[in-house]
């Protein structure tokens, strides 16, 4: 058993449901966003391998100037004489008597220079302290390179070579690094590396590799050039660095794929399987199948649960409209089998017994023919009047109450029914006059065939709104028959020529301009109210 659920319920989830918009939008945005993620944290993690083996170079630079400070000192007479005066203010740091120097260089924004340029041949000799340190130095450099790996030069205060592992007594005194070096600013540059071995396939997709990162590390004591520490080393392999974190990588894209799948699912459960269950239910209904009316218990995206309230709600309008046809054809032709069986029989016997068959007998059939064929003529009359209301569009404008039913009161009195008029003036109807009076009319000839001979049709106001009551004193209604009354074709009163369709013309006539009408309980007559829903009042309340 399906247990729908309460208004309140719906208005909740309902405003917690998304839009299907708003989940197509978020699926792209997260489907894009994955590729771009993922270039962004590749380059991410090769910009970060550049910035560290540039820190490992400082470090190396500010290692080296303590040894060559050092050997200064050792081989000079006059320390403070040696080296080149440099223009340069003191470097100031808020971390005291320390001056760290931060890894400047980013591949996302700087230019990647040439391959660097050979050295040329030097203008003047190199310094001749600087030469012995370099000469002393350079067997200790050449131990520790074997474990750094990187390239290192060092030059003097000129830009000449005079340590390191090759390349003495030239000079790199043209390169931008080392001229922003020699005026004692630390300087690094990225310049394109020209490999004498073929990369592999999959290097392709790393920058890092392709690259060589020189620092320039001016060794300065007492704003006093010594001379320039100039190393350099090609970034780690992002790709090896990868793999030896593979674990993590992998959970990395663990979780990717899981988001990935997450992704299928919620598209799958906000749209692809509602709209399923939507083809499903109309297949089922196509076989008859009532169960499949219901709403979807799980209809997605905001749009979907709208489509689907929408199908129900046609879908269950279609079955009462099919089920409605299908009855009222059955109570159309029994209508229609018993008048026209009759003039059939009365025009056979008269038409066998033509020559033998008495004048008032003849007569009398005659009678019964035009009986039968008044009625079915009433029929047909109520039968179009019905189809008229019931397929009504609802038009815009207002009836003056107490005007119309003073005119139904003017055609349908008769001396042998009188009507009873409390009218009062200022009352109007949403709906056109035409209809109101149709409305009053069929509601006075049920009277009539009740055996009525007044109705007293009453006004009144309460609210701003008004009702319009109309009794009369007639036999009644059976109260087993209360319920059916409003059908088409239920009639207790044929005998009395009642076709069953007045009060379904009422009610559908009502039902178009959004009014009602009930029947009110009570032991004589029928009383029938039409509630204030669709009445107004231009007057005020006393």
């Amino acid at each position: 058993m399906t247990t729908k659920a309460t208004p309140s319920q719906l208005r909740m989830t309902a405003k917690y449901r998304p839009r299907m918009r708003t989940v197509l939008l978020a699926l792209n945005l997260i489907v894009l966003a994955l590729p771009v993620a993922g270039l962004y944290f590749f380059r991410i993690f090769e910009n970060q391998l550049v910035r560290e083996t540039e820190s490992e170079l400082i470090s190396q630079g500010a290692l080296i100037g303590a040894f060559v400070k050092a050997g200064f000192k050792a081989a000079g007479d006059d320390a403070a004489a040696l080296g080149v005066p440099i223009d340069i203010a003191p470097p100031r740091s808020e971390h005291g008597p320390y001056t760290p120097i931060m890894p400047e260089r980013d591949l996302a924004r700087d230019e990647i220079l040439p391959p660097r340029p050979a050295p040329v041949a030097a203008s003047v000799d190199a310094d001749l302290v600087a030469a012995k340190v370099g000469r002393a130095l350079s067997d200790v450099f050449l131990d520790a390179q074997k474990v750094t790996m990187s390239g290192l030069r060092l030059l003097d205060q000129r830009g000449t070579v005079i340590g390191g592992r090759g390349d003495l007594g030239l000079s790199f005194a043209h390169l931008p690094e080392v001229q922003g070096a020699l005026l004692g600013k630390y300087t690094s540059v990225l310049r394109r590396r020209i490999s004498d071995r073929p990369a592999p396939a999959l290097s392709s997709i790393s920058r890092g590799q392709f690259l060589h990162l020189f620092v320039a590390y001016p060794i300065v004591h007492e704003q006093r050039l010594l001379g320039v520490a100039y190393l350099s080393r090609t970034p780690d392999n992002s790709l090896r660095r990868l793999y030896a974190a593979r674990e993590r990588v992998l959970l990395g894209g663990a979780g990717i794929l899981a988001l990935t799948l997450l992704l299928g699912y919620v598209t799958s459960r906000t749209i692809a399987q509602p709209i399923t269950a939507l083809i499903d239910r109309s297949r089922r209904m196509s076989a008859g199948d009532l169960t499949a009316l219901e709403p979807l218990a799980h209809a997605g995206t905001r749009e979907l649960a709208e489509l689907s309230d929408s199908f129900s709600d046609m879908s269950q309008s279609l079955h009462q409209r099919a089920r409605y046809v299908r009855d009222f054809a059955t109570h159309v032709s029994h209508e229609f089998k018993t008048p026209l069986t009759s003039i059939r029989g009365a025009a056979e016997l008269m038409a066998e017994h033509a020559d033998t068959m008495p004048a008032d007998a003849r007569a009398r059939f005659a009678r019964n023919i035009l009986e039968d064929t008044d009625r079915l003529r009433s029929l047909v009359e109520r039968l179009h009047e019905l189809a008229r209301a019931e397929h009504a569009t609802s038009l815009a404008g207002t009836s003056d109450i107490g005007a119309a039913l003073a005119r139904v009161q003017d055609e349908q009195a008769t001396a042998s029914f009188q009507i009873t008029l409390n009218r009062r003036d200022g009352i109007h109807a949403l709906i056109p006059e035409e209809s109101f009076e149709i409305v009053t009319t069929n509601l006075i000839a049920n009277a009539i065939q009740g055996g009525a001979t007044t109705m007293e049709i009453t006004v009144a106001s309460a609210g701003g709104h008004a009702e319009i009551t109309l009794t009369d004193n007639g036999s009644g209604i059976d109260p087993a028959h209360r319920e059916h009354i409003f059908e088409p074709l239920f009639t207790t009163r044929r005998g009395n020529g009642g076709t069953g369709l007045g009060l379904g013309i009422v009610r559908s006539i009502l039902e178009t301009y959004r009014g009602s009408i009930v029947l009110s309980p009570g032991d004589q007559g029928a009383t029938f109210i039409v509630p204030g829903e669709s009445l107004e009042d231009d007057q005020p309340t006393p």
